[in-house]
């Protein structure tokens, strides 16, 4: 009995969470070779034993607290001047030395995928790379995808990265041309955290206070509230059931039965599509379901008995891969991925490959373009792109209905809860943000929201002008010169009415894009235009960091007069020319017809036409991707689209 009870004891002290948090713990944020904040007070926070003194040693003077009641303590170190490297020790029960450490200037980078793309998919990435060497004072810490029903105080456990050719290729690329320019001026440390998710809502990066001001988004949240299984459950159970259904779907394709894998199947009946591309746009429209593509392939020399990497991107949803009838791999969800090539499963001469791809809604197929598309060795690429053979397995309407996702990238607070919380209130410089195209259904709403952000952001950081820098969208989907509406346009409209808020700047990118790629590869002009906006905005120098703005409207009779304010840089045409583009031209029956215009002078437009009376408005760069806008100042940055008129927008109603 005494045995029994001495163990019990010993049990309960073991897992004592006071006991278990003796150790002072960091945030893993705090590690070597971290940047912190210059010229400014900066929190060192973690946890300990409740009431444990707490001691922080920094050039040579001690810094004391003691642990609160719940074992959280805090130390602020005075401001100090950029430079390093310098050491950091923290005493309790246990000792912890942060060594490497450089002061300088910390940005927090956020958004969906166009931040999180990484210098590792841009098409000169090794040439990145290569240069990235030089640049040892621009480091990165990268926190892990997480969500959260309440704000986390921890992330996943990772260091802080030195800019180099092999960690520069996990930065962000936009994150890192910023800093780039930056260090390149100043040559003061940077220090980069990137806490970002493709597909996801600005409202996931809110907190549930600032939703709350939202009576829509306020009862969403109220409703997560209700779930009595842990989110992660809930995550885990979703992954189960889909991996039930995929399972299902492979069970009646007929592919499986028929062996359309095997490198003897006779596929001279299917059609041809060429890869990369979705099928909706290329013979399969309104098709959701799998679909079978083959291709024969031989090989370089230089290639042969190699062990090889297949390059995929843009796979919706999931995807099945075999090589001479083996298979290779299989993957769901995501962007980029990869398959490892044994090299025995190659042969000289003719090869093949075979991909399953399963849809189950939404673009089928591969959103990438022809260079994201290949086998490598590691220093040669063979492309893949072209003609391949294609059959439809089962059709998605044929399965019972997939699993509906508790969380998605629309889901409120969630994104917010598990990776900005835990982040405040470390020191920063400013906010790059890069978000929206999530959005742009919804881009009337987006007015309100983006500001909330914001204003809550600072408000939790108790820094009131707290830089915060974005990212106008840039063109996307199939060049239109016919006058229409547009979501792009409207949402790109709702980002420009941020820039009411004070310390607020934006780089538009609406000459950055590609027609056919959501992720346009140009992100180191993006980082460049951003860096641009910090020099103008939060280090006071005098330039110019953006294109023309719309400032006035005049009619001349049947001629508009369209002022810009262009920061003292002329306005000039990107046409032998001399002709305007982009501009269209309504009368009150708000019928937009494509206009004619010529530049009047420094900074004002002339615009018209020849067969209208009495235009009523003006509009600008207004569509998802405006056809050839070549409208820019001496600094080549280009002119932001707008539009004069008030009238309904297309995602007012979404608003409601």
């Amino acid at each position: 009995m005494k045995r029994t009870l001495s163990l019990l004891i010993s049990y309960m002290l073991l897992s004592s969470p006071f006991l278990a948090q003796a150790d002072i713990v960091l945030p893993h944020f705090f590690s070597d070779n971290m940047v912190l904040q210059r010229d400014t007070d900066v929190p060192i926070w973690g946890t300990a034993d409740r009431k444990e003194a707490v001691a922080l040693i920094f050039q040579g003077k001690t810094y004391t607290t003691q642990a609160d009641k719940e074992g959280k303590w805090q130390i602020v170190l005075p401001p100090t001047s950029a430079g390093g490297p310098h050491s950091i020790t923290i005493s309790g029960k246990n000792n912890i030395t942060l060594n490497n450490i450089l002061f300088g200037d910390v940005y927090l980078a956020s958004g969906q995928s166009n931040m999180e793309w990484s210098v590792s998919k841009l098409h000169e990435a090794y040439k990145v790379a290569a240069e990235a060497k030089q640049y040892p004072n621009i480091r990165y810490f990268s926190v892990s995808k997480s969500r959260a029903f309440s704000p986390q105080t921890q992330v996943a456990k990772k260091n802080w990265q030195i800019a180099d050719s092999t960690q520069v290729l996990k930065f962000s690329a936009v994150a890192y041309f910023f800093a780039h320019e930056l260090y390149e001026k100043n040559e003061i440390p940077i220090g980069l955290i990137g806490a970002y998710w493709g597909g996801t809502s600005i409202e996931a990066w809110m907190s549930k206070e600032a939703l709350s001001e939202f009576p829509k988004h306020k009862a969403r949240v109220e409703a997560l509230g209700r779930y009595r299984q842990t989110l992660q459950e809930l995550e885990e159970n979703y992954d189960q059931e889909m991996q039930k259904w995929a399972d299902r779907s492979e069970k009646h394709d007929p592919g499986y039965a028929e062996l359309w894998y095997s490198p003897n199947y006779n596929d001279k009946n299917w059609k041809s599509m060429y890869m990369p591309s979705t099928w909706e746009r290329s013979g399969l429209p309104d098709y959701d379901g799998s679909v079978w593509f083959r291709k024969s392939f031989s090989l370089p020399d230089h290639m042969i008995g190699k062990d090889l990497t297949l390059h995929l991107k843009g796979i919706h949803n999931f995807e099945t891969v075999w090589i001479n009838g083996k298979q290779i791999g299989s993957g769901e969800g995501g962007w980029s991925r990869t398959h490892s090539i044994p090299r025995a499963y190659l042969k000289s001469g003719n090869n093949q490959i075979t991909i399953r791809i399963l849809d189950s809604g939404n673009q089928g197929g591969m959103q990438s373009n022809k260079e994201e598309f290949y086998i490598s060795d590691q220093q040669h690429q063979f492309f893949l792109d072209g003609d391949w053979r294609y059959q439809s397995g089962i059709n998605i309407h044929d399965l019972a209905a997939k699993p509906a996702p508790v969380f998605t990238g629309d889901t409120p607070m969630t994104q917010f809860n598990g990776m900005i919380a835990p982040l405040i209130p470390y020191a920063l410089k400013g906010i790059l943000w890069y978000q929206g195209e999530r959005n742009a259904s919804r881009a009337y709403e987006y007015r309100s929201l983006f500001p909330a952000l914001i204003q809550d952001w600072r408000s939790r950081w108790k820094a009131p002008d707290l830089a915060f820098l974005f990212v106008q969208l840039a063109n996307y989907r199939q060049a239109d010169s016919i006058p229409q509406e547009s979501e792009w346009a409207e949402l790109r409209e709702a980002q420009a009415m941020t820039l009411s808020l004070p310390h607020t700047a934006m780089a538009t990118a609406i000459d950055l894009g590609e027609a056919d790629n959501i992720h346009p590869n140009n992100k180191k002009e993006v980082g460049r235009r951003l860096a641009l906006a910090a020099r103008a905005t939060i280090y006071n120098e005098k330039l110019v960091h953006q294109g023309p703005v719309f400032d006035s409207m005049e009619f001349l009779g049947n001629q508009i007069a369209i002022t810009f304010e262009t920061q003292g840089s002329p306005l000039v045409v990107k046409d032998k020319y001399g002709y305007v583009k982009g501009f269209s031209i309504a009368r009150e029956d708000r019928q937009f017809k494509a206009a004619k215009a010529y530049i009047l002078n420094e900074k004002t437009v002339i615009v018209y036409h020849d067969k209208m009376i009495n235009p009523a408005a003006v509009r600008y760069g207004w569509a998802d991707n405006p056809d050839d806008l070549n409208l820019y100042n001496e600094e080549g940055l280009p002119a932001l689209p707008f539009r004069t008129d008030q009238w309904p927008a297309s995602t007012d109603e979404a608003a409601e």
